[in-house]
């Protein structure tokens, strides 16, 4: 006896395959890559309140947007803004404010600005005596 070839019958007659319209396929790699985040950059790292009250900060955003925010060692140092964002190439600057009672002894505290990372940049902070 020799082996026929028959059609399978397990398998269903051959019909058209509906599918849906093709749309484009994802281009790779693509004209536009997402945006990295960029690097915080915290100036200076330290500040010295020596007969003044105020100090300035300045922050800037490289290669790529930022986004931030600020906790103080301290209740007597008090800053303008404790978080926010900027775009790439972007810069502010933020007033750092010495709380203090009428007179006011010398002391140090820290500023700690982390990015949306995680990577902290550390500011240290110190002052003399003050009065008023």
């Amino acid at each position: 006896m020799n082996p026929q070839t028959r059609p399978d019958s397990s398998s269903p007659a051959q019909s058209p395959t509906t599918s849906p319209p093709s749309s484009p396929a994802p281009s790779s790699p693509t004209p536009n890559p997402p945006l990295e985040k960029g690097v915080l950059v915290v100036n200076p790292n330290k500040v010295e309140l020596n007969g003044t009250k105020t100090a300035y900060l300045s922050l800037a955003a490289e290669n790529g947007p930022v986004q931030w925010t600020a906790m103080s060692s301290t209740s007597q140092l008090e800053l303008s803004q404790m978080q926010g964002g900027m775009p790439e190439d972007g810069t502010m600057n933020l007033t750092v404010t010495l709380r203090t009672a009428l007179i006011g002894l010398p002391g140090t505290g820290k500023l700690t600005f982390t990015d949306s990372e995680g990577f902290p940049h550390v500011v240290e902070v110190e002052w003399g005596v003050t009065l008023l």
